[in-house]
Formats: structure tokens, sequence, C-alpha cells
């Protein structure tokens, strides 16, 4: 501060109101950064993904599944014990998913806004949560909540957005991510209702049945045969990388954030 005061006098008395300006909006630029990033860190801890507190409690659960755990012959536990040996061991891998995921973020900031317009006499309160997190992976998501409130007929409306991005391009639905009851997950959408023997009728539809011969009609079946164990392997594949850091913790966001009262909640 010393240092900033003697050169404040070296510079020229007409250009001193700038230069505090200048001081000004830099400093404003920095406090509102250090804001949204502390806010980041409070989204995480809203959401029970505070990272101090997940690494704290592995260790102790683990310890804790340690005791209880005696014996590897389940008939040692009764009923009770073997309830709460499975707890334990599912919630620690719960645990060590969320500390996995927070060791992907690599930047999350949160910007809370509130507005008032007169809206030709409506009255309209609008708040919103603007939410950026950004992965390892160069996965970015942008999540926008948005609740205004209408004073003249006490109306509300609620809504939210959702945008994915991969190296700075927006990813499309049912291609790069698809949504299943509400969830997101990596990945496109496949259809997994179906089995060889539609899969033969449906190769059948535009033939000449009564002109097929033996071997072209084996030649369907096969073809049809090697199209399903092709569809299974996509969708096993599929399955197995839908859940990705991002979308587990997108899914979370929109759970703990994506209805009025608990964005409320949060926004207060």
């Amino acid at each position: 501060m010393e240092y900033i005061k003697k050169s404040f006098h070296k510079i020229n008395k007409d250009k001193k109101l700038d230069t505090i300006n200048e001081i000004i909006a830099e400093l404003s630029k920095i406090r509102n950064s250090l804001k949204i990033n502390l806010d980041g860190n409070d989204l995480l801890e809203f959401i029970e993904f505070d990272k101090s507190e997940v690494e704290t409690s592995i260790p102790v659960l683990k310890q804790e599944y340690r005791n209880l755990n005696y014996s590897e012959d389940e008939s040692n536990y009764n009923q009770e014990e073997l309830m709460e040996l499975n707890y334990l061991k599912e919630y620690i891998k719960k645990e060590e998913k969320k500390l996995e995921i927070l060791n992907d973020i690599q930047n999350i900031t949160v910007d809370k806004d509130k507005n008032y317009d007169h809206n030709e006499g409506w009255q309209t309160t609008e708040r919103s949560i603007k939410i950026i997190v950004k992965f390892k992976n160069n996965i970015t998501l942008k999540i926008n909540f948005d609740h205004q409130y209408n004073a003249y007929d006490g109306s509300e409306d609620f809504y939210k957005y959702i945008y994915l991005y991969k190296d700075d391009n927006e990813l499309k639905k049912n291609v790069d991510y698809h949504i299943e009851d509400n969830k997101y997950y990596n990945g496109k959408k496949l259809n997994k209702n179906f089995n060889s023997m539609s899969n033969f009728k449906k190769n059948l539809e535009n033939q000449d049945l009564e002109n097929l011969t033996e071997e072209e009609l084996i030649s369907i079946l096969h073809n049809s045969k090697k199209e399903s164990e092709t569809n299974k392997k996509a969708i096993l594949e599929n399955e197995k990388n839908k859940n990705t850091s991002w979308s587990f913790l997108l899914n979370e966001i929109i759970n703990k954030l994506g209805d009025k009262e608990k964005f409320m909640d949060y926004f207060d």
C-alpha cells in the first residue's frame, strides 16, 4: 500500500483521476472474480460435494467398515449387521465417486443476480443463477436457472437451461449425450428394446418372401444375428460409459436446485 501511495504521488495531477478510476475498475474485477469463485465453492458445499469433508469422511468410513467386517462368511452376521455393512460399502463408493468427480473439476464459478423491473405494472422480480463448470477433459457445463415473480398477480415462472460443450463446441442431444428420466448421460441414445428375432423380421419387411431362396433366407438370418450382436456390444459400451464426472455432477446440481423451493433456498 505504501508503494502504491508513493507511485500515485508521482503521477501527473491531470491523470490522477483517470488512474484512480482504472485502479477501482481493476479491483472491482478482482473482487467480482473472487466472489464468483467463492460462490462456486458454496455451491459444492450446498450439494454435499465439499472436497475437504469428502476427503475426511472416506478414511473414517473405511475404518468403521473394517471394524464391523470381522468375517468373510456372511452366515456369521445377522440381518442388521449385513445391512449396515452393505450400507457402509455403498456409502464409501459414493464418497469415492464424489472425490473422483471433484478431482476432475478444473474450475467452477457461480454468478447470482437479482433484478427488479416495473414491467408495465407487472412488477417482475427476477432471480438468476449462472453456473459454469470446466472439467479437465475440456468438457464445459453451463447451467442457468431463472426464477421470475410477478407481484401484480402473484404468478411465478421457473426455467432451467443446460448447455454442454467439448473443446468449445456445443454437444448434440442424442448424439453426444442423451436424457433418460430427466437425467443427463454421456453418449447417444440407443434403442434397447430389440432382439434377434425382431431384427430378423424387420430385415424381411421389404423382401419378396415367396421368391426368396433358402440360401438368401439363411443369409438374412445370419446378417440379422450379426447386427443384433453388434447392437448388443454398442449398448454394453454405451452403458459402461454413460456415467461420467460431468453427468454425475450435472444431475446432482439439477436434483438440488431443479425446483423453485430448492432454488430459493440456495439463492438466499
